[in-house]
């Protein structure tokens, strides 16, 4: 009997030995130092099998160097205090016999330029191992280096260390496939790397000084109490299964709430937030119990979220931890209590879903990085909204009756996460003709400005699209295999349409090649042909058209004049069908695709008759329907359909702007001024560059806008007609400098020319010498409407000239402080001040300019950014004193406020 137990057992060790072997084990002994921000220590690493030689990421190497395609203004966002240069430094590689350590001959080669084309040297690690037989224990000696940046990870910020990915020697994965060439590796099959987070066992030390806390996603977690000697804590961590990322925080002043159960969720966080971290806590709990029984087991022992000391709004994940940024914190409550309640829901939905997809198996993070962040949508959306509902507004809540709350509510009541948060974000990118695939590496992409909404917000829509197709349960159990399956290997876009084809029994390879590998559109259309009664009630035939796209099932649903409705279901086949509804009383409208499953990249035509929404006092965007909103005060009102165009009429003006694509901008207006009538015609054209940005991805960027238009003006008694012409040589990532060139051509040809420029000079971090000046001159009788005023200063009498010249020289100081409540009506985020010198004269004649007295200020300004509505809502006050020095005019105390 014990023979046969033994037996058994062996039977059930053996294979879960061999399975265990499978996998690298990583052993992790490090010690941080504050005050240097230095991670130094080693890296243990047993493969599962002899191989001659092994390859790392060195990821911090990314950013030893800064972005030279960026301007400073954009590297100073990134660095408070400069450009702080992050860095992996190989000390040592050993192979481990105990009980001697034998050196490993070792490289340091460059990465191809596939996430990025700068900084690339000494980014991959190669150790000889030697003997293919063995299969030895690498011992890693490193240093890290911590940048001090703002994105509250991959460095310092606020005090805080926070690393997510690659802190450490990252193990590559297809060893077998990389090829070394010229100091550089590579892909055997192309010019890149997969960009998968590598499965291994993985245990750590971490030692640490002891007023820090020591935050990570393990499965265990324990800490010494510090050393007499030298202040040090130890933290040990272990995983409990094989993890893909081991993200850790270091820093003082947390606080901790653990909410018990089946899985304990610990929030960290910081003094003053206990409220928030026990709700947070509890909606996690929410969230787990949802996913679990939709995608199996959650698969780690404990949750951590930490308060973050990112104050943007970002979240991210990595095994077994999430970061909400410290805005979802401090900005909960303004201005109203929980106003942001249910968008932190929301996203924690999206990072713990990341725990399933893009954690939890292994994706390719540059190619099918939509399989973690479009699934993570699709899943956290879909909860939100069984929790909220799918329609009208579900993001802010209105708890209770109040003249603040009504403004909100009527100002922000209509925002519905899904149409407007991920949607109409995609639409924008469609209509710009920013579409592409949404399986691609970076360097083949052709529009990295719109790579946030292909993988987010168009990933969203496929996901939903093709759901719609197989069906939302059948959806979700594919979703579940997939994890189960993938979780030791990769889980890439083709597993998913095989697990899809095997759950739902029907081939997808049509849906996959539009919506995953290609960039197709899609149009529905909806609208009646006829309608007759009959002996039992009323029958209604409806015309459905489809304009490119694939053949896909889609709802059509008739409204009745009873208010009931009833629905049929076209197959798409052609791209045109028809429907006969047999209904009890008249149809007083068709709706294709009510519940917009679908990618339709324009909906105002899904309905006839044509959908009009009135909003009266209380705002509305659809996607699907014109605005028509009344203007009681003045009798007026406005019609248009989201930023495509708009007609406002309010008493004796009128008004109308029209978006097309991405180039083309009409405009006009027209208005009663001193009995006659006045107004403008105007057409611009922005032309699109494609500057460096330091990705292998081709990006687009607005140039220079192109403005034609026609005036009508009235001078003296008589009007006056102008033709003009600008052009507008606009921002850039990669350059700050600003420069303008405007033409006016009027009556009997009098003619006036105004050339303006800025520039800046980065004198220290965040400390700017500023620049702007504007030369105006004239030729023939320019009359009174065309001749140039001076607005850009503020204390200034000066009377319009024919000729002008102004200047102001500045200097630039942003500060960011911590976020100060404004008696909880917006919160202070922060501040630039600027202390200017301006001037500025005006004269008959060039000749005359010389012999004119200028006008001379100097003032001092603060520009305030606050934010509202749980800091969804920016805001920035600009408050200044002006001075004058020379010439006429009196101090000026000025405030200004811009959205």
């Amino acid at each position: 009997m014990l023979t046969r137990f033994v037996f058994v057992l062996l039977l059930i060790l053996i294979p879960l030995t061999l399975l265990a072997e499978e996998v690298p084990h990583q052993s992790l002994d490090v010690r941080y130092d504050p005050d240097e921000r230095m991670i130094e220590g080693h890296l243990d690493i047993t493969l599962p099998s002899p191989t001659e030689t092994v390859y790392f990421f060195l990821l911090p190497n990314l950013a030893r160097e800064p972005n030279p395609h960026l301007s400073q203004r954009v590297i100073d966002g990134t660095y408070p205090f400069g450009f702080d240069p992050s860095s992996l430094d190989i000390v040592s590689v050993n192979a481990i016999q105990s009980p001697s350590e034998t050196p490993l001959s070792f490289r340091l080669l460059a990465m191809p330029p596939f996430l990025q084309t700068y900084s690339l040297e000494e980014t991959i690690l190669a150790v000889d191992v030697g003997d293919a037989d063995v299969r030895p224990t690498i011992r890693i000696r490193f240093e890290t280096m911590a940048p001090r940046n703002s994105f509250g990870d991959d460095g310092v910020t606020a005090e805080t260390l926070t690393w997510r990915f690659g802190w450490y020697p990252l193990l590559l994965e297809g060893q077998a496939e990389i090829v070394e060439e010229n100091g550089r590796i590579r892909h055997e099959t192309d010019d890149g790397l997969p960009f998968v987070l590598p499965w291994t066992d993985l245990d750590a030390v971490v030692s640490a000084p002891g007023d820090l806390i020591f935050l990570s996603g393990a499965d265990q977690a324990s800490s010494t109490e510090p050393d007499e000697e030298t202040d040090l804590r130890r933290h040990v961590a272990a995983f409990d299964s094989p993890t893909r990322s081991f993200g850790i925080t270091l820093g003082a002043n947390y606080e901790l709430y653990v909410l018990e159960g089946p899985t304990p969720i610990e929030v960290a966080y910081f003094e003053g937030h206990e409220e928030e971290a026990r709700l947070y806590a509890t909606y996690a709990r929410d969230i787990l119990t949802d996913y679990e029984k939709r995608f199996g087991p959650y698969p780690r022992r404990r949750m951590t979220i930490v308060e973050g000391t990112n104050r943007g709004g970002t979240a991210f994940a990595a095994d077994g931890i999430l970061w909400l940024s410290s805005r979802y914190f401090t900005h909960r409550d303004i201005p109203l209590a929980g106003i942001l309640n249910r968008f932190t829901e929301y996203v924690l939905a999206h990072e713990i879903a990341h725990q399933w997809f893009g954690l939890g198996s292994g994706v390719d993070l540059d190619t099918d990085a939509w399989l973690s962040e479009g699934l993570a949508q699709y899943v956290s959306i879909g909860y939100f909204e069984t929790r909220h509902g799918a329609f009208e507004g579900n993001v802010f809540e209105i708890v209770a009756p109040g003249l603040l709350e009504d403004l909100i509510d009527r100002q922000f009541g209509f925002y519905n996460l899904r149409e407007h948060q991920v949607e109409l974000p995609y639409l924008f990118s469609l209509w710009s003709g920013f579409d592409e695939a949404i399986v691609k590496p970076t360097r083949d992409l052709e529009f990295a400005n719109a790579n946030v909404a292909r993988l987010y917000d168009k990933g969203y829509v496929v996901a939903r699209a093709i759901a719609s197709t197989v069906g939302e349960e059948t959806f979700d159990r594919a979703l579940r295999t997939a994890f189960e399956i993938t979780r030791e290997g990769r889980f890439s876009a083709a597993d998913l349409q095989r697990f899809l084809e095997e759950a739902s029994d029907r081939p997808l390879d049509d849906v996959f090649a539009a919506w995953v590998y290609g960039d197709v559109a899609v149009d529905y259309a909806a609208e009646f042909t006829s309608e007759r009664r009959t002996e039992t009630g009323h029958e209604t035939t409806v015309t459905v058209r489809r304009e490119g796209g694939i053949p896909q099932p889609v709802d059509v649903e008739v409204t009745l004049t009873s208010g009931a409705t009833l629905r049929e279901t076209w197959d798409g086949a052609q791209a045109e069908g028809t429907i006969v509804f047999q209904t009890p009383s008249p149809v007083s409208r068709v709706t294709i695709d009510p519940e917009h499953r679908l990618p339709d990249g324009d909906r105002r035509n899904n309905n006839d008759p044509v959908k009009i929404v009135t909003a009266v006092n209380r705002a509305e965007l659809p996607l699907d329907a014109y605005v028509l909103s009344p203007d009681a005060s003045s009798g007026g009102f406005s019609f248009g359909w989201l930023d495509r165009f708009r007609v406002t009429v309010r008493g004796d003006s009128a008004s109308m702007i029209v978006n097309e694509g991405r180039h083309h901008r009409y405009t006009g207006g027209v208005s009663i001024a001193e009995n006659r009538l006045v107004g403008n015609l105007a057409y611009t054209y922005t032309t699109y560059h494609l500057p460096e940005t330091g990705s292998p991805a081709t990006y687009w960027e607005p140039d220079v806008a192109l403005t034609a238009g026609v005036r009508r003006l009235v001078s003296g008694d008589e009007p006056l007609w102008v033709l003009s012409l600008s052009a507008f040589d606009l921002p850039s990532a990669g350059d700050s400098r600003v420069q303008a060139i405007a033409l006016d051509i009027a009556d009997e040809g009098a003619t006036r020319l105004s050339v303006s420029a800025f520039d800046e000079i980065r004198l220290l971090p965040q400390l700017y010498l500023q620049g702007v000046g504007t030369l105006g001159f004239s030729v023939g009788d320019l009359p009174p409407p065309l001749r140039f005023t001076f607005g850009e200063l503020r204390t200034s009498a000066l009377p319009p000239a024919r000729n002008k010249l102004t200047g102001m020289i500045a200097l630039d100081l942003a500060t960011e402080e911590e976020p100060f409540n404004l008696v909880n009506l917006a919160v202070v985020e922060r501040r630039r001040t600027r202390v200017f010198v301006a001037g500025g004269l005006g004269c008959a004649s060039l000749g005359d300019c010389g012999k004119t007295t200028p006008s001379v200020e100097a003032g001092v300004e603060q520009i305030i950014e606050f934010s509202t509505l749980g800091g969804l809502l920016p805001i920035a006050v600009r408050l200044g004193i002006a001075n004058p020095l020379v010439g006429p005019g009196a101090p000026v105390i000025y405030a200004e406020i811009s959205l």
